[in-house]
C-alpha cells in the first residue's frame, strides 16, 4: 500500500483555478481515493498522517485491508452524493432556462 496526496485541478466557471486535495492509494491505476477532498493542503497532509496512524494500530494485514476498504467506501459515498447534487443543480439550471425562455415566447404571442 503506497498512501500519499494527490491533487484535483478545476477551473471554476468565473476562470479561477481550485484544487481538491485527496489521499490516495498509488498502488492502484487509477489510484483508489481512500480520504478527501479537501481544499486545504495542510487539512488533507494531517488526514493522511492520522490514517497512516491508524494502520499501525492495526495488527493484521487482514484489519488494515478493512480499514482501507471502509474509508474507500466512504469516498465513494461521497462522490455519488456530490455527482447526483450536482447533476440536479444542473437540471434545474437548464429548467429555469427553459422557462425562461418559454415565458418570453409566452409573452411575445400575447
Amino acid at each position: 500500500m503506497t498512501l500519499g496526496i494527490l491533487a484535483i485541478e478545476y477551473k471554476m466557471r468565473d476562470g479561477n483555478i481550485e484544487y481538491d486535495y485527496w489521499v490516495v492509494d498509488f498502488d492502484f491505476d487509477p489510484p483508489i481515493k481512500i480520504a478527501g477532498p479537501s481544499s486545504d493542503l495542510s487539512t488533507i497532509k494531517s488526514l493522511l498522517q492520522e490514517i497512516l496512524d491508524a494502520l499501525e494500530d492495526r495488527e493484521t494485514q487482514d484489519e488494515k485491508r478493512d480499514y482501507i476498504r471502509d474509508l474507500i467506501k466512504i469516498c465513494q459515498d461521497y462522490e455519488m452524493e456530490n455527482k447526483i447534487r450536482r447533476i440536479n443543480e444542473l437540471q434545474q439550471e437548464e429548467m429555469e432556462k427553459f422557462n425562461k425562455s418559454t415565458q418570453s415566447v409566452n409573452f411575445e404571442m400575447k
